[in-house]
């Protein structure tokens, strides 16, 4: 089976359709809708509870976060051979939440749980 990219395209397409859709905003616009909003818009909303619940400091500033992390996501895909999957992804986002976090080393504890027992308080 072909690896997969967090864009959910395949390997070696979303330049391509970037491209086909450059010259098209009503085809951009689209592209942007189904491919890129769901995702930033579910990553924010992450951030903000992160945020509310004392886990990140109170001027994290959600769109920025998501920026940055998506930006490797998206360098990786268009222009490297390098992997795209959860093992890449670790070292990333421990370099963003080191940043942000309140407690980094408590949210690795949180992140090492079974999900059902997570923010518990």
């Amino acid at each position: 089976m072909p690896r997969r990219c967090t864009t959910g395209c395949p390997p070696r397409v979303l330049a391509p359709l970037i491209a086909d859709c450059a010259g098209d905003a009503d085809l951009h616009q689209h592209l942007l809708a189904v491919l890129v909003q769901p995702s930033r818009h579910a990553a924010a909303t992450a951030v903000k509870r992160a945020v509310e619940r004392g886990d990140l400091r109170p001027d994290a500033d959600p769109e920025l976060l998501v920026d940055l992390l998506a930006s490797v996501v998206y360098q990786r895909a268009l222009f490297g051979d390098a992997p795209i999957d959860r093992s890449s992804a670790r070292p990333l986002v421990d370099v963003v939440l080191r940043g942000v976090a309140v407690d980094f080393e408590r949210l690795v504890r949180i992140s090492e749980q079974p999900a059902h027992l997570r923010h518990q308080h």
